[in-house]
């Protein structure tokens, strides 16, 4: 259990720069600042489940592209993750989850991920079970040569009232990616890049939306707010699309599936 305490500048050569928790760990207002390891968890490296309320992981580093490199700010590997009210801002991963990497499943309520980056995908989150989002906001982040600026999911995911803003993705999926139900409500996907591919905002197989906003994303192939893929199937209620671009087809949505 940490409260109040901060981490700053520390260094590992293998996994965890700031802490190993073999059993897990429960932090409030905890700061995790300019950490750095080779392998896994620049800030923190839990092998079971990890609750942060208030915390915060800044400028926190895995330097591994490959052999690891995963989870900038944070890496559960066979734990769960309760995110309220935590930041995580200007972490840097090499291969997946600049923010944080995750192996259990994963609740996140309100709080942000800005400016984070992972060398493959990921930029904020690389979530290996299901994924629960509730009001939190996703901005500027940046999966630099393959998928989900924002997140990288890999089980199903559940939206509600988040914020998806100016993230980049150098292949698919710039606000989100994911081969995996997605359920989104009142979520804004808003200015979100594919660069080279599909899915500006996001790239889904099977996908329901009711409310939010698809705006200003852009996909360099297809699909400019939403490419589902091929098997897929979308349903969506009252979403307004505005002003999204791809650079072959489908401007809105480049739909392979049903709908």
């Amino acid at each position: 259990t940490v409260t109040g305490t901060e981490f700053i500048s520390n260094t590992a050569t293998g996994v965890a720069g700031g802490v190993y928790a073999r059993s897990g760990a429960l932090l409030t207002g905890a700061l995790f600042e300019r950490n750095q390891a080779s392998t896994y968890g620049g800030g923190i490296y839990s092998l079971a489940t990890v609750t942060a309320t208030g915390a915060t992981f800044i400028s926190n580093t895995v330097t591994n592209a490959f052999g690891g490199g995963n989870g900038g700010g944070l890496y559960i590997d066979g734990g769960d993750a309760f995110f309220a009210d935590s930041t995580f801002a200007g972490n840097l991963a090499g291969a997946f989850g600049g923010g944080a990497s995750v192996s259990g499943a994963t609740v996140i309520s309100g709080g942000a991920f800005e400016g984070n980056s992972a060398g493959m995908s990921g930029g904020a989150l690389n979530i290996i079970h299901t994924l629960t989002v509730s009001g939190t906001q996703f901005i500027r982040n940046t999966a630099t040569t393959a998928m989900g600026g924002g997140i990288y999911a890999q089980r199903d995911t559940v939206l509600t009232n988040a914020r998806f803003e100016r993230n980049w993705a150098g292949y698919r999926g710039g606000g989100l990616y994911s081969l995996y139900p997605v359920t989104a409500t009142g979520t804004v996907f808003v200015n979100n890049t594919a660069n080279t591919d599909s899915g500006g905002g996001a790239l889904v197989i099977n996908a329901v939306l009711s409310g939010g906003t698809f705006q200003g994303n852009r996909a360099g192939a297809s699909g400019g707010a939403l490419a589902i893929i091929p098997g897929g199937s979308l349903v969506a209620n009252d979403i307004p699309l505005i002003d999204n671009t791809a650079g072959v087809n489908g401007g809105a949505i480049h739909l392979a599936g049903t709908t």
